[in-house]
């Protein structure tokens, strides 16, 4: 199996209780924090190299929020040839996010078989809380660009489909391709 610095499978890294998540290019990363746009929902692809166990879906809140605000979480199928996220696998339900320095997550008892999965989530409620980002200029691989663009300019990075208020929708039906410089960070924990 080959492994890259884009998408490092899920499976055969991590031992039970690891985190995994999407990152657009570890090689170009830094640390960055940012509240997300009220009911937008955003969906991250992510790789999984064979069958395996998740338990929660996870974000980090670095500043809390307030008013009953809280963040709900999913997981899409994709759909193909290509990458691009369709039916709704599992809406994990909402969790406060009003402590900060804290994870935030919603326990799941899910088997994510090989392939490509979207991970969801919608800020809900209340004054947002800020969230750890992913900061890169790289966008990812898994999402086309709609033109061939030149040095410093954002690429895509992720999907989003709003508004969504309460529960996911049971179809992703959006086509909004975002071309951003940051993402959320989104986790798996391995059973």
């Amino acid at each position: 199996m080959r492994y890259n610095s884009v998408h490092i499978p899920i499976s055969g890294i991590f031992r039970s209780g690891g985190y995994y998540y999407r990152c657009d290019n570890a090689n170009s990363v830094t640390g960055a924090a940012a509240a997300l746009t009220l009911n937008a929902m955003y969906l991250l692809p992510i790789t999984v190299a064979k069958n395996t166990a998740i338990d929660r879906i996870s974000c980090y809140v670095v500043a809390a929020g307030s008013g009953g605000n809280t963040h709900r979480m999913g997981i899409y199928a994709n759909v193909g040839p290509g990458a691009y996220p369709g039916a709704l696998l599992v809406d994990g339900g909402a969790v406060a996010t009003e402590s900060a320095a804290a994870e935030a997550y919603v326990p799941i008892s899910k088997v994510l078989t090989r392939g490509i999965w979207w991970l969801a989530i919608v800020a809900q409620g209340g004054v947002q809380a800020t969230l750890s980002q992913v900061a890169s200029s790289s966008g990812s691989p898994l999402i086309p660009a709609t033109a061939l663009v030149g040095a410093s300019v954002a690429l895509p990075s992720r999907y989003s489909e709003s508004p969504v208020v309460g529960a996911l929708p049971a179809t992703y039906t959006g086509a909004t391709i975002l071309a951003v410089n940051s993402s959320p960070i989104v986790a798996l924990r391995t059973a």
